[in-house]
């Protein structure tokens, strides 16, 4: 084999393992990290209501629990009504991640 005919054909070789990367890259573009909460409270199609939800209420519950914790040093008791709330805001969530679709 020539050295003129050896460097065609890695050139063909190069340039095929560039067009797999790039049809790669390019596929897996809707899927790459685009900050923690972006990431968190946005889905394929934007902003998600039901997941931003979900996350304030994580927010607000982690510190409320901190706080409890750090000030009483016991576990914080959460009243009835803060737990329907909980509950209504899951079935929401449930209610819209389920007809939610990821291609």
């Amino acid at each position: 084999m020539t050295v003129d005919r050896r460097i065609t054909q890695l050139t063909i070789e190069i340039n095929d393992r560039r067009n797999r990367l790039s049809t790669y890259e390019a596929r897996i573009l809707p899927f790459k990290t685009q900050g923690f909460f972006k990431d968190v409270t946005t889905d394929i199609n934007g902003t998600a209501i039901h997941r931003l939800q979900v996350f304030c209420w994580t927010l607000i519950l982690g510190g409320i629990f901190i706080i409890g914790v750090y000030r009483d040093l016991a576990m914080p008791e959460f009243g009835g009504t803060l737990l329907a709330l909980m509950g209504i805001s899951s079935a929401g969530y449930v209610g819209f991640k389920f007809p939610e679709k990821n291609n």
